[in-house]
């Protein structure tokens, strides 16, 4: 988000945690004082599952790093998976339509980025 900020280029983002949306925000407000500039910066209060029709063909770049199912477990907001989670379930209900919506969300040149680690989990 900063970097787009910096580069005066449109930022657009998800995330379920409201306490992590709030805090980006006030990011946002104070560059945009101390720079004494507007930023376009768009943020999503709800999960990448959930689909946002203003953000359809508006991405050039989308970067995701998704939570690697029961391995990050987080307890703000309504999160991809609890411990109680089916591999499958969160497979169907998240990670495809999370990369759905980032292809509907792509321009029609516009790159995607997944950061995905090598782990093993059990």
């Amino acid at each position: 988000m900063l970097s787009a900020m910096k580069n005066n280029v449109s930022y657009y983002g998800t995330d379920p945690n409201t306490e992590l949306i709030d805090a980006l925000n006030l990011i946002n407000e104070d560059y945009q004082e101390v720079n004494n500039v507007e930023t376009d910066v768009n943020l999503f209060p709800v999960g990448s599952e959930v689909f946002i029709p203003e953000m359809e063909n508006k991405i050039d770049f989308a970067f995701s790093s998704p939570p690697y199912f029961t391995l990050e477990l987080y307890n703000v907001g309504n999160q991809s998976c609890n411990e109680d989670t089916d591999y499958n379930e969160w497979l169907n209900n998240y990670i495809k339509p999370t990369i759905d919506n980032i292809y509907k969300y792509l321009k029609e040149d516009g790159i995607f980025a997944i950061n995905i680690k090598d782990v093993a989990v059990n």
